[in-house]
């Protein structure tokens, strides 16, 4: 009985471990194909590199502050499993 238990308990940290996984290599991705991007969009809505510059570095960050600081307020007061699947569900940096 009790191998059954830790078999169990084994395969789901190595499903945990495959999904996260997944969702940072995914989130990495996010990132790298705005970068790539980044010509192609400035020669489109005709941007200065200060202008591109902004919206990819102090603007990801501002946006990811702005909005980290909520969630890891309410992380303290709420179930920590429903906030990173919440998170994950919804493609969130």
């Amino acid at each position: 009985m009790l191998g059954a238990t830790a078999t169990a308990s084994t395969n789901g940290r190595y499903y945990l471990l495959v999904l996260l996984t997944l969702i940072y290599g995914l989130n990495f991705l996010d990132r790298t194909i705005f970068n790539v991007l980044i010509e192609p969009i400035k020669r489109e809505f005709q941007l200065s590199d200060t202008a591109m510059g902004l919206l990819a570095g102090f603007g990801f960050v501002l946006f990811c502050s702005a909005l980290g600081m909520p969630v890891v307020r309410f992380a303290d007061r709420a179930s920590r499993r429903n906030i990173v699947q919440s998170r994950s569900l919804s493609g969130a940096p």
